[in-house]
């Protein structure tokens, strides 16, 4: 037979290593909860169909500007003006 009190040490670190489990899983269940609320959150959010801007101005990977679209002060209406490699605009 063994003595109580090892008994109680046996005791004391079973529960211990059921609540360390306990927190373990209460850390998981928030972190997916969060996870959860995100990607509910984030499917919420509807995209906008309109883009709104005063000019567009393409460039290459390089960083040479392409083409710009947009209205310009001698222009009375919108205008695209391409851009040839190295060269003047393609009007």
């Amino acid at each position: 037979m063994t003595s109580p009190t090892s008994e109680i040490q046996a005791l004391a670190h079973r529960l211990e290593c059921v609540e360390r489990e306990d927190r373990r899983w209460k850390r998981w269940g928030a972190v997916g909860l969060v996870g959860m609320a995100a990607a509910v959150l984030m499917g919420q959010a509807t995209p906008s169909r309109v883009v709104q801007a005063e000019r567009v101005v393409l460039q290459d990977a390089t960083g040479k500007v392409r083409a710009e679209l947009g209205t310009f002060p001698m222009a009375k209406w919108p205008s695209c003006s391409p851009t040839r490699t190295g060269g003047p605009a393609l009007n």
